[in-house]
């Protein structure tokens, strides 16, 4: 007896809890921008667990708009997500709150109200640069080039090991 499945819960919220690198990059990132956005709307300070709610809101709002894209996007036998992918998503994701032409199945997604909201909201918004300089995830600090053995001027190992091949010394 597994008592109702939670067990199984347990095990899913521990593993949950273990996040990658490239989750700790987009939190940090998300961080920056909300501290922007909260400042730019005329908070001073904020306590440190609200910026990090927020970000890690943020970050699983982006997550889950891509999945959605992605679904979409291999519904239609495409593996590249495009625009109106996007649009669907987020029309999806904003169905509790409801967009206006949202319920209607044979709209235009170009007409759809998500894209007449967007088109507002970047016509109306100041354009407020990230704060940071942003590098491309993965950071690679430091380029080692491995050369062959025949470049090192060694022998391979074993006759079996061409001497074109990195030498992993």
């Amino acid at each position: 007896m597994n008592n109702g499945g939670l067990v199984n819960r347990k095990e899913q919220s521990n593993s949950s809890k273990v996040r990658s690198k490239s989750d700790d990059y987009a939190l940090a990132l998300a961080k920056v921008a909300v501290a922007q956005l909260c400042e730019s709307v005329g908070f001073h300070s904020f306590q440190l667990s609200a910026l990090e709610t927020l970000s890690d809101i943020i970050v699983r709002y982006i997550y889950s708009i891509g999945k959605t894209a992605n679904f979409h996007a291999y519904l239609a036998g495409r593996v590249e997500v495009n625009l109106f992918d996007v649009i669907q998503g987020l029309e999806e994701l904003g169905s509790g709150l409801g967009f206006a032409g949202s319920s209607d199945v044979d709209h235009c997604i170009a007409n759809s109200g998500i894209n007449r909201d967007i088109v507002l909201f970047v016509g109306d918004a100041d354009n407020i640069p990230l704060a940071c300089d942003v590098s491309q995830f993965p950071v690679i600090k430091e380029w080692k080039e491995m050369g062959s053995f025949k470049e090192k001027g060694e022998e391979p190992p074993g006759e079996h090991i061409p001497n074109w091949l990195p030498a992993f010394s």
